[in-house]
């Protein structure tokens, strides 16, 4: 969704338009998108791993079973607090 204040006057429908989104905003967001769930993966199946291991348990369903919920948790924690530093310009009048 276009952040409506952020245009010096309001679009209409079929005008183009810029956005711009400074670099360390692009990073920190391709961070939240892709590391913290890659994040959750990785110490998900590892946390899996050693707890089936540790129990004596089959270690593949452990490991998947927390890798699934490690990347869950992850992808959670990656929607909190969204809130883009767009700039957005109507080009066409």
């Amino acid at each position: 969704m276009l952040p409506l204040g952020q245009f010096d006057r309001p679009p209409t429908p079929g005008v183009r338009v810029r956005l711009y989104l400074p670099p360390e905003a692009l990073l920190q967001q391709a961070w939240r998108g892709y590391g913290w769930p890659l994040g959750g993966l990785l110490s998900g199946a590892l946390c899996g791993y050693v707890l089936a291991a540790g129990a004596g348990v089959g270690v593949d369903s452990g490991t998947a079973v927390m890798a699934a919920l490690g990347t869950w948790l992850g992808i959670r924690r990656s929607k909190r607090g969204f809130d883009p530093l767009l700039r957005a310009q109507v080009l066409d009048a």
